[in-house]
């Protein structure tokens, strides 16, 4: 579709960093799949399965449920017994967070990773504690290190939102500014010259450069990895994990 572009990577641009992290680089091999129903945590399982297994990782369970669900003691309690180095989540904030704190509560202390769905504050405040550790990755660099990130921050704050800006912000935020630039070269009234002017733009905006492939697919596909600690997202490179003055879980 000619006016369909996206500003994000894709499920698999995201996995396949994500894949190359938690068992190429720190070993996790054995792994138990939660997600929930939805066409995203599905396609999560459909990328993350077959990119895990042709890196030597094995998949031990995978369990799916609705997008609502609270109670997730009965998975984790059976997870448990079959002991994986790791779980996998596909899906997004809310059931991530209640996941990882009652794996806390059930004795499943283990790694736990996802994709960009769950990089968001309100993970870390809902899960507590638990949060501590947790794996993820976010495609771009982290708002401090963009430039102009720190004055997108402010300004968002001055603005007086009640809800944080997000995971997916900064590419709101540049869908934004690539329409409204599309829209003052060409005017209006002509949405196909709005189309092909998108599909063909070098946009320089809060994530860098955003140019889009024939199918209209992001080219920009950088992505920041991240850990939970003392109830913040800290880069990987610059967390205590990474430093070795914190361990996560033996693989």
């Amino acid at each position: 579709y000619p006016g369909v572009n996206r500003v994000a990577p894709s499920l698999v641009q995201e996995n396949n960093p994500l894949c190359d992290w938690v068992i190429g680089e720190l070993g996790y091999k054995n792994f138990s799949i939660i997600s929930d129903t939805s066409s995203y945590g599905e396609t999560n399982v459909k990328a993350f399965r077959p990119m895990g297994e042709k890196m030597g990782a094995k998949v031990l369970s995978v369990d799916s449920v609705t997008v609502g669900t609270t109670d997730f003691r009965p998975i984790l309690t059976k997870v448990k017994g079959i002991n994986p180095d790791a779980v996998y989540f596909g899906g997004v904030v809310m059931e991530g967070a209640l996941i990882r704190d009652q794996m806390e509560k059930v004795g499943l202390k283990k790694v736990f990773c996802a994709i960009s769905g769950i990089k968001d504050d309100k993970f870390l405040e809902v899960a507590g504690p638990s949060g501590e550790g947790t794996l993820t990755i976010k495609p771009g660099k982290p708002i401090e290190k963009l430039e102009g990130g720190m004055k997108f921050v402010k300004a968002y704050e001055s603005a007086g939102y009640r809800e944080p800006f997000g995971a997916y912000g900064p590419n709101a935020y540049d869908s934004a500014g690539i329409l409204l630039e599309a829209i003052s070269k060409v005017g209006p009234d002509d949405k196909g010259a709005i189309a092909k002017y998108v599909r063909n733009i070098k946009y320089k905006g809060l994530m860098g450069e955003t140019t889009f492939d024939a199918t209209g697919q992001t080219t920009n596909i950088i992505v920041s990895r991240f850990v939970g600690q003392d109830g913040k997202w800290v880069t990987w490179e610059d967390s205590l994990y990474a430093k070795g003055t914190r361990k996560l879980p033996n693989p």
